[in-house]
């Protein structure tokens, strides 16, 4: 409404004062009316704002819960992980143990045997230098033959030490490769464990700051909204990484079963071992008793 001046005589000066009046108070009616609008407007601004802020929240618990049973089944994963691999490397170390001592002692009987064959060598030589020739011609391709085979023998008991020695140096490098995995696993779960015990820092922020900075409060929940998704970023990353995990327990548990293969192998190897010397003391005491026996005839036919 514009209320104009127009010129009125003298005697109409009380009905202009009304008119001036009810022109200033239809401005301030207009005021009032604006001013009304702009607190509606904040204050529909100041509810969505409230529930922004309530969805965020709600939003920023479930995570929360969500992070909780992560890490809850994280730690009861790696408590059941490092109980399996634990007892892996306690069980590989035993058999290792074993089969070192085992050797050890194949390593002495072999050492006893070729003693044997030395000495066994060493008779048979004075045997022939003492004996006639014409009583020792016709044993001579069939001593010669048992040294050969004596001889064979001892170079092949060796060799197979050797290989079986090899055998347990490539055992103790897979455990110590078990080792170091073992203990790259157990930081791995430390540092995903730590992660998960940092909790998403929501700022506070006053109600009273809301009415008078709606934009501040925007800012606000856009950043925690950023922390959410950086958040969900880092359950995806800790999802992949411990489906990386799991692939490479299942990597350790195949190198398990081929070390237990190897050692398998390995103390059947042994065995044929352990054959193999009692075959050749075997031998040994029968080309003594022979020669005992050549020692007799000889004296006798003296």
């Amino acid at each position: 409404m514009v209320c104009q001046r127009t010129a009125m005589p003298q005697d109409g000066s009380l009905d202009f004062k009304l008119v001036q009046r009810i022109c200033l108070l239809q401005q301030a009616l207009d005021q009032a009316l604006d001013t009304l609008d702009e607190l509606k407007l904040r204050v529909e601004n100041h509810k969505l704002l409230e529930s922004q802020l309530a969805q965020t929240e709600e939003y920023s618990n479930a995570q929360q819960k969500i992070i909780a049973n992560l890490k809850e089944q994280l730690n009861e994963k790696s408590e059941w992980q490092n109980h399996i691999l634990q007892k892996l490397l306690l069980g590989v170390q035993h058999i290792i143990n074993q089969q070192q001592l085992e050797l050890e002692r194949l390593r002495v009987r072999i050492q006893q045997s070729q003693t044997e064959v030395q000495d066994y060598l060493l008779r048979i030589k004075n045997y022939y230098q003492s004996a006639p020739a014409e009583r020792l011609f016709e044993q001579d391709l069939e001593l010669i033959s048992e040294v050969m085979v004596v001889r064979a023998l001892t170079v092949s008991l060796s060799s197979q030490l050797h290989v079986a020695q090899q055998h347990i140096r490539e055992l103790d490098t897979t455990l110590t490769r078990h080792q170091v995995n073992f203990a790259r696993l157990l930081a791995y779960q430390e540092s995903i464990a730590r992660q998960l015990t940092d909790p998403i820092a929501l700022p506070p922020v006053e109600s009273e700051d809301w009415e008078e900075d709606p934009i501040a409060l925007t800012q606000v929940i856009k950043a925690q909204q950023q922390k959410l998704e950086e958040r969900d970023h880092e359950l995806v990353e800790q999802f992949h990484q411990q489906n990386q995990l799991k692939h490479r327990c299942q990597e350790l548990a195949a190198e398990r079963d081929h070390c237990k293969r190897q050692l398998l192998a390995l103390q059947q190897e042994n065995e044929n071992l352990r054959e193999q010397v009692l075959s050749q003391s075997s031998q040994a005491n029968e080309y003594e008793a022979a020669i005992h026996y050549w020692q007799q005839r000889h004296s006798s036919s003296q």
